[in-house]
């Protein structure tokens, strides 16, 4: 069972950065980020968690936040209903997105089950290892160039994958002290708002109105549903 989750983390990451290669993040960021909501009616639907109305609301509250903080709301209708913006451009990657995020979606449930009441960090180790290997069996048979000119990119993708494996190892905990999907997802979604700050310290990015409102709206969403835990 964890040699099939490793393999099906691996590869849910292969439509998910195939859209962003495609597609415009500003775009496909709000649809990425309603994985959210996918899990937790998946959550409902197939594992009859119980989400009482109070804690309903509390999720679209932190959604309509994570909309507004990855960007324009409006740019998920433009994707849905396969519309051109201005300029004619087409929303490139939305499929392979789509089809990402049902499958990470349902990944997260199996995890859930998986991981519930048990060590996470023997069990996170084995499923980074099957994960690396189905991908690198992906570029295999593709045969996708996996090697870089620059010696200097491997720096950063070392602190990456350490920060990686860092948020994982924090939210697998969080999975395998509670019961409630839904709640750990949701919080793992409002990740849009730290990102901001943080890029707006180091890196002296510019944060807009609807960022602002939309990370307010989070941090509101997320406080409502730390008191009906």
């Amino acid at each position: 069972y964890l040699v099939m989750l490793g393999i099906w983390s691996g590869l849910s990451y292969v439509p998910i950065y195939t859209a962003f290669g495609k597609g415009e993040i500003s775009l496909l960021s709000p649809i990425l980020a309603t994985y959210v909501v996918f899990v937790a009616l998946l959550s409902w639907l197939l594992l009859g968690e119980i989400i009482p109305i109070e804690r309903q609301v509390s999720f679209v509250i932190v959604f309509i936040g994570i909309l507004l903080i990855n960007g324009n709301p409006l740019n998920i209708w433009f994707a849905l209903s396969g519309k051109k913006r201005k300029g004619d451009v087409t929303i490139k990657g939305l499929s392979e997105m789509l089809f990402g995020v049902l499958v990470y979606s349902l990944w997260i449930i199996a995890f859930d089950r998986f991981i519930s009441g048990l060590n996470w960090l023997p069990i996170l180790l084995v499923i980074h290892f099957f994960s690396a290997f189905s991908l690198f069996f992906y570029a295999f048979i593709t045969k996708k160039n996996i090697f870089f000119n620059n010696k200097y990119v491997w720096k950063f993708i070392l602190l990456i994958g350490f920060c990686d494996i860092a948020a994982f190892s924090f939210v697998a905990y969080a999975f395998s002290v509670t019961s409630y999907v839904s709640i750990v997802v949701m919080l793992s979604g409002a990740a849009s708002l730290p990102v901001i700050l943080m890029g707006r310290i180091f890196l002296k990015e510019k944060t807009t109105k609807t960022q602002i409102i939309g990370s307010l709206i989070t941090v509101a969403g997320i406080m409502v549903v730390s008191f009906l835990r």
